[in-house]
């Protein structure tokens, strides 16, 4: 029976209102399909609209092109079956098309200038400005022809108004076309005074979707190249406000990232340069077109090849995913020649070599010579503290034997640092400290909140509250490993477990923070020292069982404290099951994924049967994730979990999420079919 305009309209807005992803888009596909070929008519505009945002904002603009001619095409045919919303989609949609043509070398120059006009012609007819189209010129003029052929697309562009159609433009996204233009000119001070005055405009957003982390990637590495008094101070301030907007963000920052990487191996960390590739490998396979992984790889070459030629690390081993090459030099040798053979496809389109020369550039990266100091300095009085007994002695290089842990001396004051406030406790000026510190990490203020978060854990210890010190220790450790500084992140979350163990804090409370320190010592190649980690929580946790088990009566008998006991010993068993996943975890990093995902998949039974069904689903996800990686097909059972899990505790942007997962894998394993309906249903949640 065929469908009502508004029964069908209702299915492609569950498409429509559902996150982008795989899973969005086969059910784009689909309903596509099905108005195609059963109607009715007038709901092919919306379903066509919506498969090009699915492709377009899942990075998967080249697929789009072939339902954006559909598009086109009708509306030439049929114009009176647009509705407003139809139209206003339509537009939009020739904005994103038009512009990405350029990014694929494969499509024609002629091409690209007749999109262009056309969309010009169209715009006049709609009653749209010129400004739209101008940018276009402008960023297809340049990247074809360079910058005297683009400037004069670029001084027009500046002075037109904003296309009402499309709204105001962000002021930080203005902002990056100007500084854009002037780094293009050479004039870095120019880019610079444009991206202050931006920032420091109070009726400018403090950040939008990609700003001012595109901005300040090119301008920071400007500035460490350039060396004057203050400039690396600047950019060490830059690359870690980049770093907190990209790692936090799941979009694709491929430039930010890839400038990140150019930036470490230019300022002297070669082995932080590798992992923070490694975080970032699955960019090394994919993209959203030829130039935006053009752009990418050119910049990740330039800073392997200093790690071959300048640092000597060409003959360390490196696996990453789908990545044919198992040392650092192989692996420069094929992207730089991936690099040059993409932008020679761009230039015989571009009948220019203009590509090539940005290609060259940031192939030809050098270094500063110097090594840019990412470690934060501490309060005289964080002192570092005593190797913990769980520790082994291969690794003892990283830390020095300062203070021993426990209560201050009687006579200790808050001399070395004062919160003091006019009839206030130690303790409230403590907390005061504490909520600063919260506030600040809330709005993003890592470095203020690091700071604050040491002189909690200094307010603290000085009036004998070991276990809130311990606490705040282990924010500030965070804090610092976000800020890059993994060393001191280290030395400070094994202060924080030092302390917390040593006043018997319990072993639930601490899952945390061990998984963020075992994050850093893997990060830093400190397996000994992470195996042990793991090891003695394991040990703890089996003596403290072993402990509530003790105090247990007998079975078929209670006393007073039987109850209790018996929910604590509850307590302990799911945190245990919590710890395999550090062992998980621990073990995938060992190259052992197999028996990885084996603990995951255990960890979530147990959980789930704890009734932990937050900590399930992710359990169930990292199973599934590990599984896909072999590949096997036991990852369906485990994200088909993962996806219960989350819809039993009724989030769905993490049930899409994980769903977008399995319909990626099934769709790779052959299995159209099921991908299909499980597509289906996630968009009819």
């Amino acid at each position: 029976m065929a469908r009502s305009v508004d029964e069908a309209n209702s299915d492609i807005a569950r498409i429509e209102h559902t996150p982008f992803g795989p899973a969005r888009t086969q059910a784009a596909i689909t309903e596509v399909a099905r108005v195609s070929a059963d109607g009715p008519e007038q709901c092919l505009a919306y379903a066509l609209n919506v498969l090009i945002s699915s492709y377009v904002f899942s990075s998967e603009q080249e697929k789009a092109y072939v339902p954006f001619a559909q598009l086109v095409q009708w509306y030439d045919t049929r114009p009176d079956l647009f509705d407003e919303k139809d139209h206003y989609d339509l537009q939009w949609a020739f904005k994103w098309m038009v512009n990405g043509l350029a990014a694929f070398p494969n499509v024609s120059a002629e091409r690209i200038e007749t999109a262009i006009a056309d969309m010009e012609s169209r715009f006049a007819v709609d009653g749209i400005g010129a400004k739209t189209v101008l940018r276009s010129r402008y960023f297809w003029t340049l990247h074809r022809s360079g910058l005297a052929a683009a400037e004069p697309y670029f001084r027009k562009w500046l002075t037109t108004a904003n296309d009402e159609v499309f709204g105001s433009e962000c002021p930080l996204c203005t902002c990056n076309t100007n500084v854009f233009h002037r780094v293009e000119a050479g004039d870095w001070e120019g880019a610079l005074a444009l991206f202050d005055a931006a920032l420091n405009d109070p009726e400018n957003p403090s950040r939008c979707f990609q700003e001012p982390a595109v901005m300040a990637s090119s301008l920071m590495l400007w500035l460490v190249g350039r060396g004057l008094p203050g400039d690396d101070e600047r950019a060490r301030s830059m690359y870690r406000r980049v770093r907190e907007q990209v790692d936090d963000s799941p979009g694709d920052f491929l430039a930010p990232i890839a400038r990140c990487i150019q930036f470490l191996a230019v300022t002297g960390h070669p082995q932080e340069t590798l992992r923070y590739l490694k975080k970032n490998s699955q960019w090394l396979v994919k993209a959203e077109s030829p130039l935006e992984r053009l752009k990418f790889i050119s910049r990740v070459a330039g800073a392997l090849r200093l790690l071959v030629e300048y640092y000597g690390l060409g003959d360390t081993a490196v696996q990453f995913v789908e990545v044919p090459a198992n040392t650092v030099a192989q692996l420069y040798s094929s992207l730089a020649a991936e690099a040059q053979s993409i932008a020679a496809a761009f230039d015989a389109r571009n009948g220019t070599d203009t590509v090539s020369q940005r290609m060259r550039r940031a192939l030809a990266v050098e270094p500063t010579g110097r090594v840019l100091d990412f470690s934060i300095q501490l309060d005289p009085d964080t002192e570092l503290p005593e190797r913990p007994d769980f520790l082994p002695p291969d690794d003892q290089n990283v830390f020095n034997t300062l203070d021993t842990l426990g209560a201050p001396p009687p006579d200790a004051t808050a001399a070395s640092v004062s919160f003091a406030t006019s009839g206030s406790t130690p303790e409230q000026e403590a907390q005061a400290v504490l909520d600063s510190a919260d506030d600040m990490a809330r709005r993003g203020n890592i470095s203020g909140a690091l700071s604050q978060y040491l002189n909690a854990a200094t307010a603290y210890r000085n009036i004998g509250r070991l276990q809130d010190a311990g606490f705040a220790y282990a924010e500030a450790a965070a804090h610092t490993y976000n800020l890059s500084d993994v060393a001191t992140a280290v030395q400070l979350f094994d202060k924080a477990l030092g302390i917390l163990y040593a006043v018997d804090t319990p072993l639930p409370y601490l899952i945390p923070i061990i998984d963020r320190q075992l994050s850093a010592l893997l990060d830093t190649g400190q397996r000994s020292a992470a195996t042990a980690l793991v090891t003695d929580f394991e040990t703890r946790m089996q003596a403290a069982l072993a402990e509530v088990a003790r105090k247990l009566p007998p079975a078929g008998r209670t006393d007073d404290n039987s109850s209790q006991d018996g929910l604590v010993q509850q307590w302990l068993l799911e945190a245990q099951a919590r710890g395999e996943m550090l062992r998980s975890r621990l073990v995938a990093e060992l190259g052992d994924t197999a028996t990885a995902a084996q603990l995951a998949e255990r960890a979530g039974e147990r959980l789930a049967e704890f009734g932990n069904i937050n900590v399930a689903c992710e359990a169930f996800r990292i199973a599934g994730d590990l599984l896909r990686s072999i590949p096997d097909d036991h990852a369906v059972y485990c994200y088909e979990s993962a996806m219960e899990a989350a819809e039993l505790l009724r989030q769905r942007e993490r049930y899409v999420a994980i769903g977008d997962l399995l319909v990626n894998f099934l769709l790779k394993r052959g299995h159209e079919k099921e991908a299909n309906e499980l597509a289906r249903r996630i968009t009819r949640w």
